[in-house]
Protein backbone atom coordinates (compact mmCIF):
# COMPACT_ATOMS: atom_id res chain seq x y z
CA UNK A 1 0.00 0.00 0.00
CA UNK A 2 1.53 3.15 -0.91
CA UNK A 3 0.96 6.38 1.36
CA UNK A 4 2.01 9.51 1.28
CA UNK A 5 1.94 11.03 4.75
CA UNK A 6 0.08 13.88 4.24
CA UNK A 7 -3.33 13.03 4.67
CA UNK A 8 -4.73 14.12 1.18
CA UNK A 9 -5.01 11.81 -2.00
CA UNK A 10 -2.46 11.49 -4.87
CA UNK A 11 -2.80 9.43 -7.71
CA UNK A 12 -0.12 7.44 -8.77
CA UNK A 13 0.71 5.78 -11.76
CA UNK A 14 1.96 2.29 -12.51
CA UNK A 15 3.22 1.36 -14.91
CA UNK A 16 4.80 -2.43 -15.87
CA UNK A 17 8.26 -3.42 -15.90
CA UNK A 18 8.29 -5.75 -18.80
CA UNK A 19 6.11 -4.67 -21.98
CA UNK A 20 3.72 -6.76 -23.70
CA UNK A 21 6.38 -7.47 -27.31
CA UNK A 22 4.60 -8.61 -30.30
CA UNK A 23 5.75 -12.21 -30.78
CA UNK A 24 7.20 -12.97 -33.82
CA UNK A 25 7.15 -16.47 -35.41
CA UNK A 26 4.11 -17.46 -33.29
CA UNK A 27 1.94 -20.52 -34.94
CA UNK A 28 -0.45 -20.49 -32.04
CA UNK A 29 -2.64 -17.33 -30.46
CA UNK A 30 -0.56 -15.48 -27.96
CA UNK A 31 -2.26 -13.70 -24.98
CA UNK A 32 -0.67 -11.21 -22.47
CA UNK A 33 -3.37 -10.41 -19.83
CA UNK A 34 -2.63 -8.58 -16.50
CA UNK A 35 -5.80 -8.21 -13.57
CA UNK A 36 -6.06 -6.04 -11.00
CA UNK A 37 -7.80 -6.50 -7.86
CA UNK A 38 -9.12 -3.67 -6.15
CA UNK A 39 -10.22 -2.73 -2.65
CA UNK A 40 -11.44 1.09 -1.78
CA UNK A 41 -10.57 2.41 1.06
CA UNK A 42 -12.63 5.43 0.95
CA UNK A 43 -15.25 7.36 -1.93
CA UNK A 44 -14.16 6.94 -5.46
CA UNK A 45 -15.65 10.16 -6.82
CA UNK A 46 -14.63 11.85 -10.20
CA UNK A 47 -15.35 15.51 -9.01
CA UNK A 48 -11.92 15.49 -7.11
CA UNK A 49 -10.07 13.58 -10.14
CA UNK A 50 -9.89 10.36 -8.71
CA UNK A 51 -10.51 7.38 -11.28
CA UNK A 52 -10.17 3.28 -11.34
CA UNK A 53 -8.31 2.94 -14.72
CA UNK A 54 -6.79 -0.05 -16.27
CA UNK A 55 -5.07 -0.03 -19.17
CA UNK A 56 -2.47 -0.36 -22.15
CA UNK A 57 0.29 2.24 -23.46
CA UNK A 58 2.89 2.43 -25.77
CA UNK A 59 5.57 4.49 -23.81
CA UNK A 60 7.32 5.13 -26.84
CA UNK A 61 4.58 6.78 -28.61
CA UNK A 62 2.19 7.20 -25.42
CA UNK A 63 -0.61 5.99 -27.25
CA UNK A 64 -2.90 4.38 -24.66
CA UNK A 65 -6.06 2.30 -24.95
CA UNK A 66 -7.54 2.06 -21.55
CA UNK A 67 -11.28 1.17 -19.65
CA UNK A 68 -12.65 3.32 -16.83
CA UNK A 69 -14.55 2.16 -14.32
CA UNK A 70 -16.43 5.47 -12.95
CA UNK A 71 -17.54 5.98 -16.33
CA UNK A 72 -18.12 2.12 -17.80
CA UNK A 73 -16.44 3.67 -20.71
CA UNK A 74 -13.40 2.28 -23.09
CA UNK A 75 -10.78 5.27 -24.12
CA UNK A 76 -8.89 4.80 -27.22
CA UNK A 77 -6.06 7.45 -27.08
CA UNK A 78 -9.19 9.92 -25.31
CA UNK A 79 -10.36 11.05 -28.99
CA UNK A 80 -12.61 7.54 -29.33
CA UNK A 81 -14.80 6.07 -26.79
CA UNK A 82 -16.92 3.13 -26.50
CA UNK A 83 -19.54 2.68 -23.47
CA UNK A 84 -20.29 -0.21 -21.92
CA UNK A 85 -23.04 -1.15 -19.37
CA UNK A 86 -21.21 -2.07 -16.25
CA UNK A 87 -21.09 -0.85 -12.63
CA UNK A 88 -18.29 -1.70 -10.45
CA UNK A 89 -18.06 -2.83 -6.37
CA UNK A 90 -15.60 -2.81 -3.64
CA UNK A 91 -13.30 -5.98 -4.77
CA UNK A 92 -14.04 -6.31 -7.86
CA UNK A 93 -11.08 -7.62 -10.11
CA UNK A 94 -10.47 -5.79 -13.50
CA UNK A 95 -8.38 -6.80 -16.26
CA UNK A 96 -6.88 -5.76 -19.45
CA UNK A 97 -6.01 -8.81 -22.19
CA UNK A 98 -4.08 -8.26 -25.50
CA UNK A 99 -4.91 -11.24 -28.28
CA UNK A 100 -2.28 -11.84 -31.28
CA UNK A 101 -3.37 -14.18 -33.87
CA UNK A 102 -1.19 -16.81 -35.69
CA UNK A 103 0.89 -15.12 -38.11
CA UNK A 104 -0.65 -17.45 -40.79
CA UNK A 105 -4.37 -16.44 -40.14
CA UNK A 106 -4.42 -13.39 -42.54
CA UNK A 107 -8.00 -12.54 -41.91
CA UNK A 108 -7.63 -11.96 -37.90
CA UNK A 109 -5.95 -8.90 -36.53
CA UNK A 110 -5.18 -8.16 -32.81
CA UNK A 111 -7.37 -7.04 -30.39
CA UNK A 112 -7.74 -6.11 -26.86
CA UNK A 113 -10.50 -6.95 -24.16
CA UNK A 114 -11.48 -5.67 -20.88
CA UNK A 115 -12.76 -7.78 -17.86
CA UNK A 116 -14.88 -7.54 -14.84
CA UNK A 117 -14.73 -10.37 -12.42
CA UNK A 118 -13.60 -13.05 -15.13
CA UNK A 119 -16.10 -11.50 -16.98
CA UNK A 120 -15.29 -10.00 -20.86
CA UNK A 121 -16.93 -6.44 -20.71
CA UNK A 122 -15.75 -5.10 -23.79
CA UNK A 123 -12.97 -5.61 -26.46
CA UNK A 124 -11.61 -3.54 -28.92
CA UNK A 125 -10.31 -4.91 -32.80
CA UNK A 126 -8.33 -2.94 -35.09
CA UNK A 127 -7.56 -3.94 -38.93
CA UNK A 128 -4.63 -2.03 -37.78
CA UNK A 129 -3.58 -1.63 -34.40
CA UNK A 130 -1.83 1.75 -35.10
CA UNK A 131 -2.65 2.99 -31.97
CA UNK A 132 -0.75 1.44 -29.86
CA UNK A 133 2.29 1.66 -32.97
CA UNK A 134 4.47 -1.15 -32.96
CA UNK A 135 2.62 -2.52 -30.01
CA UNK A 136 5.28 -2.42 -27.64
CA UNK A 137 2.46 -2.58 -24.80
CA UNK A 138 2.57 -1.76 -21.34
CA UNK A 139 -0.06 -1.98 -18.51
CA UNK A 140 -0.82 0.47 -16.24
CA UNK A 141 -3.32 1.88 -14.47
CA UNK A 142 -3.07 5.12 -12.25
CA UNK A 143 -4.86 4.73 -8.07
CA UNK A 144 -4.77 6.35 -5.18
CA UNK A 145 -3.43 5.84 -1.53
CA UNK A 146 -6.97 4.99 -0.22
CA UNK A 147 -6.96 1.85 -2.51
CA UNK A 148 -5.10 -1.81 -2.35
CA UNK A 149 -4.26 -3.56 -5.43
CA UNK A 150 -3.48 -7.08 -6.23
CA UNK A 151 -1.80 -7.64 -9.27
CA UNK A 152 -1.70 -10.74 -11.70
CA UNK A 153 -0.11 -11.25 -14.79
CA UNK A 154 -0.55 -13.97 -17.57
CA UNK A 155 1.68 -14.54 -20.66
CA UNK A 156 0.51 -17.42 -22.39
Amino acid sequence: MLKNGEGCNRIFLVNAENSFNKPKNNFNYFLYYFEVKCKFEGKLENKDGRRLVIGLKNLNTNRDIFYCANESTIFIERSESVELETCFNDNDIFGCGLVYPPINRLDEFPYIFFTQNGKQIGNIKYRNLYILGTLLATPFFPFNHQSTLAINLVIH
